[in-house]
This record gives C-alpha cells, sequence and structure tokens, in this order.
C-alpha cells in the first residue's frame, strides 16, 4: 500500500509534496541526493520535477540550471533517498503491537508494572490490556512474575502480558477468572501452567497453555483495528518508508486499507 503524502516523513519529502502543485518545473537544490540503477549509485546536488510530480533531471554542482522561471527549493544540506519500500511487512500486527503495554527493555519487575499501570490510566475504555516484551532474566530478581504484582494495579480489568519470546505470558487474577482458570485446570498437551506450592497458579503460562486465556480474548473491533493500521502507518512513514507490501491480509483489513487510502 502506498503511503499518501500526509504521512510522507522527511523534511524534503515534505517540501517534495507540497510543492508538486505549482505549475513551472520545482528544483529541490543543495541536497546530498541519492539513487540507485543499472549503472550503481548515482549521486546529485539538485532535483527536478514538474508540476505532475515526475522527475525530469537530476543535476550535480558543475551544471544546475541557470532558469529564472525555475521554483527553487533549498534542501538545507539534506540527504535526499529515492522512496524507500518495506517488500514484507505485518502492517496490521505492527500496529497492533505498538498501541499496546510495550514491556520491552524493562529493568524490573516494579517497572514493567509501573508501565501497566501508566497504560492503564491512559487507556480506560480498553476491555483487555494487552501488551508484550517483559523478560525477567533482564530483572535483579529473574524469578517469573505472578499476578499479583499485576492485581497491585488498581483496576478490574484482565491483563494480559507477552514475553518477549512468545513463550510465556503474564496474567492478573482478572485474567485468570475470565478465562476460568483454577487450581483445577489441567496443564495442557505442550504447555504448562506455572504454580505455587499449594497448586494455584501463579499467573504465568507457557507455550500452550497460552491458548487457554487467549481464547478468551476479544477480537479487536473495526475502529481498533483502523486505529492499528494508522499508527503503523504514521510510524513507517516517519521512518523514511513511502510504500509497503503487506505480507497477508484478510477481507476486513483489505477493506480498511481501501477506505484509508480514499
Amino acid at each position: 500500500m502506498r503511503l499518501r503524502s500526509t504521512l510522507q516523513a522527511g523534511t524534503c519529502a515534505f517540501l517534495i509534496m507540497s510543492a508538486v502543485t505549482a505549475s513551472a518545473d520545482i528544483l529541490i537544490e543543495n541536497i546530498n541526493g541519492y539513487s540507485w540503477g543499472d549503472n550503481g549509485l548515482h549521486t546529485f546536488a539538485a532535483l527536478r520535477f514538474d508540476a505532475t510530480g515526475q522527475i525530469v533531471a537530476t543535476y550535480d554542482h558543475s551544471n544546475l540550471p541557470a532558469e529564472t522561471a525555475l521554483r527553487r527549493i533549498d534542501g538545507a544540506g539534506a540527504t535526499l533517498l529515492p522512496g524507500l519500500i518495506d517488500a514484507h511487512g505485518h502492517v496490521l500486527s505492527y500496529g497492533q503491537a505498538v498501541s499496546r503495554v510495550d514491556l520491552v527493555n524493562t529493568r524490573s519487575r516494579a517497572e514493567a508494572v509501573e508501565r501497566v499501570a501508566t497504560f492503564v490510566e491512559k487507556n480506560p475504555d480498553d476491555p483487555w490490556i494487552l501488551g508484550r516484551g517483559w523478560n525477567q532474566e533482564l530483572w535483579q530478581n529473574t524469578s517469573f512474575p505472578v499476578a499479583a504484582d499485576l492485581d497491585s494495579i488498581a483496576d478490574a480489568r484482565p491483563v494480559w502480558m507477552g514475553r518477549i519470546d512468545g513463550h510465556a505470558a503474564w496474567a492478573n487474577s482478572a485474567a485468570l477468572a475470565a478465562a476460568n482458570i483454577s487450581r483445577l485446570t489441567p496443564d495442557p498437551d505442550g504447555g504448562r501452567i506455572l504454580r505455587d506450592k499449594d497448586g494455584n497458579p501463579t499467573g504465568v503460562f507457557i507455550d500452550t497453555a497460552m491458548d487457554l486465556v487467549e481464547k478468551h480474548i476479544p477480537p479487536p473491533t473495526t475502529q481498533q483495528n483502523r486505529r492499528a493500521l494508522i499508527v503503523a502507518l504514521t510510524r513507517l512513514a516517519s521512518l523514511g518508508l513511502t510504500g509497503v507490501h503487506d505480507a497477508g491480509i484478510d477481507l476486513n483489513t483489505a477493506k480498511l486499507y481501501r477506505e484509508l487510502d480514499d
């Protein structure tokens, strides 16, 4: 999908997209320009394009055009590259991930809980609090966290935090209750529910045991997916990407893309 001009990132890209409405040719000068072709790397100091936005010429410092009719824009020494395109992305899931609690690089259990608490306060309408990225091996206390840690947050909503490797997740007591998890719940094949000395679930689920809770998490609404796509596309554009090929979408996501492209 093309990232539309309203999402273009970078000073030069903004200047180019803003200037194409002019009737005269436009020259972006004083730039470090780079492009690639059959003859390898091509560098240039100025770029000329017409009123339709089509590039018609590039110049080095020795042959800059002197025409007075040109609309000139000073690139202020910035670097200008061809639009970067990601050939294999999972845009919706990326948008969902960055719209949830980010526990990557937390240095303690307390810091992880604090990040969850901050997200809870800022997102009062989310029915479940979802996130990922914790790694207890980076904490001073390397033991697995427990539901009681998350229960300290003054909120009754279920909390579900995936570990950074995707092989474990951490739940609060509300999530355990929503999934009907108790000391009588057996470990599934290929998974394990961590338990205390009395056999009660501690709040951490390993591998296939995560399915016991995740099947109770309501799917994202259309509005949530729309918001996630916008977040993802905006972030990708801010990194200099002007297009992305989504590696796999369903019909509902395709419809959202079409709506956003209108």
